[in-house]
């Protein structure tokens, strides 16, 4: 089994991001990615999610182990009841879990939630009220939940199976019944649905249900329409999922990756992990840019960026890679931009901009770039784009996750991570603001200054920021505020951005050397 191009080329740019990141960790509110990047270890859980999806659970604990060595690393709360989930289904759950291993009790209760012989597992998706509602169909007492059979309404259908599925004087639905729903679902799925409907009966519910009852290959098929990702936690914690998986070990109902694949994902991201153990924690990344100057680091983003996006460039009047790059200043000219801003400048944006102060990007690259430090800089309240940096604004009270002891009914504990909201009106300072110096698609620059990035983490995210780290991205109006990634230098983000550009580069260089293998043959 081969390893498929694609596979190569977004492990070698997930690698490159480990071990170019000062912070494998998730942010503490997982909910608002926007506070740190997380990208590297969002990728890596993925690769995890899809090796398990894949019926690999030996490659997929692999990694985990591994991963959890990282000092820093803090798994976000959903990811502790995923993987007590798969471990309880999988053997091979790595002694170094960040987490304490929940107990027998603690585990039948949350899949106890996903039980359809629990009457709880049938609260909320089995009203039908909403048909009536948006429909104005008059669903009685006296509503024939048999009518379904002789009906090709799929209102019919969805309303009966709806009703079959709902407890009876505090029980669950009979099995009987189940079935029934069972049989009008199965009918109702060869129906039209009605334009502006992706479906009209709850899918998970629909997937559970077929499993309870034992028609495994229609629910690996249900499996395969709705899609891993389309409910996520949903199915990861879901005993019926882990059933579907051990009943085709050997024939995964999605297989994300072959075992070639797993095997060099494994080798690749545990290497990647190594490499990243290495470098002491709480070191950044802007302070040694994976070991090399400021200078390299430029120059090997502009050739990358030449190379991916020649034709943009050439079209814009950019011959050569050092065209890419904008004139550097001098540190009198620093100077005069720190007094006219009123703050001093993180030092290796000062370091950057004595370099090259700034690069042409483009319009679907990097934002269109960066225009590097000047007096044209506008400063702004950073409560007019606090929303970018992670805080909605839709109350006054913020919020942060701590762990809580909590007991059960027979005096028992266990730990659950809940959320502590707080009240906080304190004035959090400037951030500058810049437009890109290519065409880009209206994209807006941010640099959220060292004072004013720990004034706005402590008072809006009750997080304490690190001495000396500030915050970069950049966003355009059409964008929502969760596609927003914060980087915590200027020199992490141009990493990022060389990293990123020098895989793409590569990639489409064996792509080339692949079809001229092609052609020669």
């Amino acid at each position: 089994m081969a390893i498929r191009k694609e596979v190569r080329s977004v492990l070698r740019w997930t690698c490159d991001q480990i071990c170019a990141s000062d912070l494998i960790a998730f942010p503490l509110d997982y909910n608002s990615p926007t506070c740190y990047d997380p990208q590297p270890a969002e990728l890596i859980i993925r690769f995890v999610d899809d090796l398990i999806v894949s019926c690999k659970p030996d490659a997929a604990n692999a990694i985990l182990g591994k991963l959890f060595q990282v000092p820093e690393f803090c798994n976000m709360p959903q990811g502790e009841r995923t993987f007590e989930f798969f471990w309880s289904y999988f053997s091979g759950r790595p002694t170094n879990t960040p987490w304490p291993q929940w107990d027998e009790k603690r585990l039948a209760e949350e899949k106890r939630l996903s039980d359809p012989e629990n009457v709880r597992f049938y609260d909320g998706w089995s009203d039908a009220s909403w048909i009536t509602e948006t429909q104005g169909i008059a669903i009685g007492d006296d509503y024939d939940v048999h009518q379904w059979k002789d009906s090709s309404d799929c209102w019919t259908q969805s309303i009966c199976a709806h009703l079959l599925c709902q407890p009876k004087d505090g029980r669950p639905p009979s099995r009987e019944a189940l079935q029934e729903a069972f049989e009008a679902l199965e009918k109702l799925s060869t129906m039209t649905l009605p334009a502006g409907y992706g479906n009209i009966f709850n899918d998970r519910s629909y997937f559970i249900i077929t499993m309870y009852l034992g028609h495994f290959q229609r629910a690996r098929e249900i499996f395969q329409q709705i899609g891993i990702y389309r409910f996520g936690d949903e199915f990861f914690c879901n005993p019926a999922f882990y059933q579907l998986l051990m009943t085709f070990m050997s024939d995964p109902p999605i297989e994300r990756y072959n075992a070639e694949e797993a095997k060099e994902i494994v080798q690749q991201v545990c290497t990647a992990l190594d490499t990243k153990l290495e470098r002491p924690s709480g070191v950044s990344i802007h302070k040694e840019p994976i070991e090399s100057p400021v200078s390299d680091l430029l120059q090997r983003l502009s050739i990358a960026a030449f190379s991916v996006h020649q034709g943009d460039y050439l079209a814009a009047g950019i011959n050569s890679p050092a065209d890419i790059l904008l004139p550097a200043i001098t540190a009198e000219r620093i100077t005069e931009i720190e007094q006219h801003l009123g703050a001093p400048l993180p030092p290796d944006v000062k370091e950057i901009a004595m370099v090259a102060n700034g690069f042409y990007g483009g319009w679907n690259f990097a934002g269109g770039g960066w225009s590097g430090i000047s007096k044209n800089v506008s400063v702004c309240p950073a409560d007019d784009c606090a929303m970018w940096m992670g805080d909605d604004g839709e109350d006054d009270f913020q919020s942060t996750q701590t762990t809580e002891t909590r007991t059960r009914d027979d005096g028992s504990t266990y730990e659950e991570l809940v959320d502590t909201q707080y009240d906080d009106e304190t004035e959090l300072g400037n951030v500058y603001v810049s437009s890109a110096p290519a065409d880009c698609d209206g994209y807006i620059h941010f640099m959220c200054p060292p004072e004013t990035w720990r004034t706005f983490q402590k008072a809006r995210r009750g997080i304490e920021s690190p001495d000396g780290e500030y915050a970069v991205f950049y966003h355009a109006p059409w964008q929502d505020s969760s596609d927003v990634h914060i980087f915590k230098s200027l020199t992490e983000w141009l990493t990022n951005v060389m990293l990123s550009t020098e895989a793409e580069a590569e990639a489409s260089e064996q792509e080339n050397d692949g079809e001229e293998n092609e052609g020669s043959d």
